[in-house]
């Protein structure tokens, strides 16, 4: 049960901590079939009435409904929320009996194995049981990207020992763990992940981009991503326009979720690492975890943002700086030019007054022009103080105001031996496969690109004939 602070999203019900629940709102409200409700309910002026105590309750959503509607209702809530209410209801449960008992079973004891792992590395005092800042240390891991729901379930510690023992053994700590994990639905995360890699934010995925999401998801698969690429894009762009829409995506997801699921998941931190601090905010992470807490920290982007805009300015001052020097250099030239033409002039006014008038002519127009420059030079001073003055107020602004999500291509690093890019935290993940391969020609390679007006345009590089090493 989530604690008593989170909660409800007015649409589908489902409880949600304060980081998530705005988030959530918004995405909840875009689905097709909230949509086409509230629509209908609008032309009708139809409310529905409070449920009756001997109503049955929904197997799928847990919703009440009376005997004539119920049959109904839990057709179309299982046909559009095949997962359950919370992705991990009944509706998982109907589609996991697609796959064998021994696969599930595997992956179960996997789960339990991380879990008693990251227990046991969190449990600094090896007493077998988490204490409140324990808790709060291996809560912060497990959920990097949410500190603020994290936060939540910590605060609520004493719900949390449910044998009132003053510490969290193991089975209280998975109880707790869950309630926060169960709120990260399957559409939630697809909602996530089509934001990240719509580069351009059209609202669409770009053949590119489909490529791109395909290598982070599976940096270990980059080869196999790269065989099945057409057939899964085909798959994706379910109405052949050349793009992947978001509702595509959403159906999509659900087959991306099992695409090489046979293979062994791996360990959700590495655990034997030093705790460091995030440069935002100052909580600790584990450094697998820590890039992507850093992702999602508002301080962190706050200072980014910062960052750039001091950049900005001082690149502006820099042109500014060398423009003015170009004018003194100038002013300097036409000054001893207007000097020397005077000279030339003084020089042949004895002998030719007409030369000595034209020499004078020149002279002025030097001066002229001199005083031109240092006036230009001076405005172009001017402009680069105030220009630098802004850019300091922006990046003022940008501190306080703290937030954007924006995922840009110049985060990815390039693995040294193929080429393509990954975030930070996935690069490590992809090497340990693909420094095994002996490769000859050129790698299939996935680009930052290039800025094209307000657009980052990414490519697919060249394919080499000769791959061995396979």
């Amino acid at each position: 049960m989530p604690p008593s602070t989170w909660k409800p999203c007015t649409h589908c019900g489902q409880q949600f901590g304060s980081s998530s629940l705005d988030m959530h709102i918004k995405r909840c409200r875009m689905r097709p079939d909230v949509l086409a409700e509230a629509e209908l309910r609008a032309e009708e002026g139809w409310s529905r009435p409070p449920p009756v105590a001997d109503w049955e309750h929904c197997p799928n959503c847990g919703e009440q409904y009376g005997k004539i509607a119920i049959q109904g209702h839990v057709r179309k809530c299982r046909k559009l929320r095949p997962h359950g209410a919370n992705g991990y209801g009944p509706g998982a449960a109907q589609g996991a009996a697609k796959q064998s008992a021994a696969n599930l079973v595997a992956r179960a004891e996997s789960h339990a194995d991380r879990m008693r792992a990251i227990f046991d590395r969190f449990d600094v005092d090896k007493d077998g049981v988490l204490s409140r800042e324990e808790l709060a240390t291996c809560i912060r891991q497990c959920f990097p990207s949410r500190p603020d729901d994290a936060a939540s379930l910590v605060a609520d510690f004493d719900r949390a020992d449910v044998d009132k023992s003053g510490s969290i053994d193991f089975e209280e700590f998975v109880a707790h763990h869950n309630e926060l994990a169960s709120t990260s639905t399957r559409f939630d995360q697809a909602a996530d992940m089509f934001k990240k890699f719509d580069v351009n934010k059209d609202g669409f995925l770009s053949k590119d981009e489909f490529l791109s999401l395909l290598n982070q998801i599976f940096p270990e698969h980059c080869d196999e991503v790269d065989e099945i690429f057409e057939r899964e894009w085909a798959v994706a762009d379910a109405d052949g326009s050349g793009e992947v829409s978001y509702d595509e995506f959403c159906r999509y997801f659900d087959r991306l979720l099992k695409l090489f699921q046979d293979e062994e998941e791996p360990d959700d931190a590495e655990l034997d690492g030093e705790l460091v601090p995030c440069d935002g905010c100052s909580l600790t992470f584990l450094p697998s975890k820590l890039e992507e807490h850093r992702r999602s920290c508002a301080a962190v982007k706050a200072l980014e943002e910062a960052k750039a805009a001091q950049d900005e300015a001082e690149a502006k001052l820099k042109a500014a700086l060398a423009e003015l020097d170009a004018a003194k250099a100038a002013a300097a030239a036409a000054t001893t030019q207007a000097a020397e033409d005077a000279a030339a002039a003084a020089a042949a006014a004895a002998g030719d007054a007409s030369k000595a008038a034209e020499a004078t002519r020149r002279a002025a127009e030097a001066e002229a022009r001199r005083r031109a420059q240092e006036e230009a030079a001076a405005a172009k001073r001017a402009a680069a103080v105030a220009a630098k003055d802004a850019a300091d107020r922006e990046a003022a602004e940008a501190r306080a105001a703290g937030v954007t999500d924006s995922f840009t291509p110049s985060a990815f690093v390039a693995c040294a031996d193929c080429g393509r890019k990954f975030f930070p935290d996935r690069l490590p993940v992809h090497k340990r496969v693909c420094s095994k391969r002996k490769v000859s020609g050129i790698r299939a390679t996935t680009t930052d690109g290039a800025l094209r007006g307000s657009v980052y345009v990414t490519s697919i590089g060249n394919y080499g004939s000769d791959v061995s090493g396979m």
